[in-house]
C-alpha cells in the first residue's frame, strides 16, 4: 500500500496559507488537510477536513486544551483510515510532546515544521518537551536548527523556505494613494513584516527623511515620510512599486516568509543581523544588505533575476524524499 499523508494545521494562522499550499502541491503522494475552519477558503480547492478553529486564540490554556483535543481526535482519525504519515504543519509548543506520545502509541510517522517553535532557552518546560519528543521528524528552515536537533538525537533535516511569489492586481486605494505621492520622495521602503522592530524603523524614518516608509504600525504614521497601511492585501503591488524590502527582525531560529516573498518579485532585502540574516546573506548574496550600511548606496538593481523554478522544484524533490 502507497503512503496516506495527512497534513494537519493544527494552529491554522493566515501567514502559513501560501506555504502550505505550495507543500500540499508538492506532496505526490494521497494527502488530506486537516485545517481550521477560518481559513476555508484558502482550501477549497483541496480535499480537506475544517475544524471549528474560533476559539483557538481566545486565551493560552483555552488554545492549549483546544487544539490538545483536535490533536487526539485527528489522530484517531488518521489511524482509522490508514494515515501513515503525518506532516504538523504548526503547533503548539506545549503540545509537541502528546503529538509524540501518539505517534508511538499509534505507530504514525509524524513529522513537523519548525517555525517560531524552537528552543531559545525561555521556557524550561517548553524547551523540556521539545527535546523528550525523539520519535517526530522535524523539517528546519535553518541548517543550524537541524544540526542542534541531530546533536540532541532528535531526527531532523533542512529543507529550504520556497520563495512563492503572489501575484495581485487590484488598485486600491492605499496602492492609488502611494502613486499619487512618488515623485516627493528619493526612494520607497517597504516594511511589511509585522514581526519588525519598531525603534529599528522609526531610527531609518527619522535618518532618511528623504524616504517613503510604507509601514504597518499606525504608531509610526505620524512622521511625514511614512504611509501607514493596516493591511497588505495585494503584495505584488506593493513590491513592484517599492525600491527596497526592509525586514528588521532578530531571527536566531525562525525565518522571514516576506523575505522569501521579496526574492520572488527580484526585490533587494535589507536585514539586521541574526542568525536567520548570515544565512540568507550567503545563500541570496546578491539580494541582501546589512541595515548597518549607508543605505544611499545601496543599488537596488539585480544582475540577472533568481532562477525560481530550479530553486523550488529542488525543494520539491527534497521533501518528497522526506515522505516516501
Amino acid at each position: 500500500m502507497g503512503n496516506k499523508i495527512a497534513f494537519f494545521e493544527t494552529i491554522s494562522p493566515r501567514g502559513h496559507v501560501s506555504l502550505n499550499r505550495f507543500l500540499l502541491t508538492s506532496c505526490m503522494s494521497t494527502k488530506k488537510m486537516i485545517v481550521g475552519c477560518s481559513l476555508k477558503d484558502y482550501y477549497s480547492d483541496m480535499d480537506c477536513i475544517y475544524f471549528n478553529d474560533r476559539f483557538l486564540k481566545k486565551n493560552r490554556i483555552n488554545h492549549f486544551l483546544i487544539s490538545l483535543y483536535y490533536i487526539f481526535k485527528f489522530f484517531i482519525y488518521f489511524k482509522i483510515n490508514n494515515y501513515n504519515k503525518v506532516v504538523i504543519l504548526s503547533y503548539d509548543k506545549y503540545n509537541i510532546f502528546f503529538i509524540n506520545i501518539l505517534s508511538v502509541v499509534l505507530n504514525i510517522k509524524v513529522y513537523a515544521f519548525e517555525h517560531n517553535t524552537f528552543p531559545r532557552g525561555e521556557n524550561i518546560i517548553s524547551d523540556k518537551l521539545f527535546f523528550l519528543s525523539k520519535r517526530i521528524y522535524r523539517l528546519c528552515f535553518l541548517p543550524h536548527m537541524a544540526e542542534l536537533c541531530k546533536e540532541n538525537n532528535l531526527p531532523s533535516s533542512l529543507l529550504e523556505h520556497p520563495i512563492i511569489v503572489n501575484q495581485g492586481d487590484n488598485e486600491i486605494h492605499d496602492i492609488i494613494k502611494l502613486k499619487s505621492i512618488l515623485s516627493k520622495y528619493d526612494r520607497v521602503i517597504f516594511c511589511p513584516s509585522g514581526s519588525s522592530d519598531l525603534k529599528k524603523i522609526e531610527d531609518k524614518i527619522k535618518k532618511y527623511k528623504n524616504y517613503l516608509f510604507v509601514i504597518k504600525s499606525e504608531r509610526l504614521a505620524f512622521y511625514d515620510n511614512t504611509l501607514y497601511v493596516k493591511f497588505f492585501n495585494n503584495l505584488g503591488k506593493w513590491m513592484e512599486l517599492s525600491d527596497f524590502v526592509y525586514i528588521p527582525v532578530d531571527f536566531d531560529y525562525r525565518v522571514s516568509g516576506f523575505f522569501y516573498e521579496s526574492l520572488g518579485y527580484n526585490k533587494k532585502v535589507i536585514l539586521s543581523d541574526s542568525l536567520f540574516s548570515k544565512y540568507v546573506s550567503t545563500v541570496f548574496f546578491n539580494y541582501c544588505y546589512s541595515e548597518d550600511g549607508d543605505w544611499s548606496e545601496f543599488s537596488s538593481s539585480i544582475n540577472g533575476p533568481l532562477n525560481v523554478k530550479l530553486y523550488n522544484d529542488s525543494i520539491v524533490l527534497k521533501f518528497n524524499s522526506f515522505l516516501i
